[in-house]
């Protein structure tokens, strides 16, 4: 609601894709598939909100925040694909409040550096490569082009 107030958009034309419940886990070919949909999602999206309030994980009992969501992999690769594609306008994190990321150069530092993240399944990475190669071809593809 916040970023319809400041950014004066009609929350009736807002869409919301929240990552954990629009990427199947339990099934190995629709994780992937819809993984592979990362790109395409990161480059329609207007707005990119990461939310990542202190929480307890029900499984693991660990503590869940903004520190351990920038440690993930996969979560590196959600926001490369955003910025790779529409730059760093318009991204937030809302831990107990709602921060604009533009100027957070750490933050950018450490979310390029997608293959350093943590993996559940370190093979995992082998699905990178063809997302990221994409996404390097599209920035290659706009400095080119002026």
């Amino acid at each position: 609601i916040d970023i319809c107030n400041r950014k004066e958009v009609d929350m009736s034309k807002l869409w919301v894709w929240v990552d954990y419940t629009c990427i199947p886990q339990r099934n190995r070919t629709m994780k992937f598939a819809a993984i592979n949909s990362l790109p395409i999602y990161a480059s329609v999206s207007t707005f990119f909100v990461i939310v990542t309030p202190e929480a307890m994980h029900a499984d693991l009992q660990k503590l869940c925040n903004a520190a351990t969501y920038q440690k993930r992999g996969w979560c590196r690769l959600e926001q490369m694909c955003r910025f790779m594609k529409s730059g760093v306008d318009n991204m937030y994190i809302f831990t107990d409040h709602l921060k604009e990321l533009t100027e957070d150069r750490d933050w950018y530092s450490e979310s390029v550096r997608v293959f350093d993240g943590e993996f559940t399944d370190p093979n995992d990475k082998n699905y990178l490569v063809d997302i990221l190669i994409s996404l390097w071809c599209h920035v290659y593809r706009n400095y080119e082009n002026g």
